[in-house]
């Protein structure tokens, strides 16, 4: 093995993934670099204090959400519905993909 071969170790993208996450969008319309570094280079993220607790924040609500027993808490209309989180969508037109939380 040469030495380009041996710093060849990082995974590369798989492109057996026909379908693009909601995210993925998000993330390059904000930053490309973001959906290169994810997918490509599948680097973890180093998250900065407000990130943290945000996704602390997001964590809260849905034990809260988990534990009540209502679809809408503030709805009397919706007493008694099913409550569904974390529900994925796919579309195979768009070629789509997320999960509803």
């Amino acid at each position: 093995m040469s030495g380009a071969e041996k710093r060849q170790s990082l995974p590369t993208l798989d492109v057996a993934e026909p379908l693009v996450s909601v995210t993925d969008v998000k993330h390059y319309v904000y930053c490309s670099r973001l959906v290169y570094f994810d997918r490509v280079l599948h680097a973890q993220p180093v998250f900065g204090s407000q990130q943290e607790e945000s996704q602390e924040l997001h964590v809260e609500y849905v034990r809260k959400e988990l534990r009540r027993k209502d679809a809408v808490y503030y709805s009397p209309e919706f007493v008694g519905a099913e409550k569904l989180l974390f529900v994925p969508l796919v579309s195979k037109g768009l070629q789509l993909q997320g999960v509803v939380d």
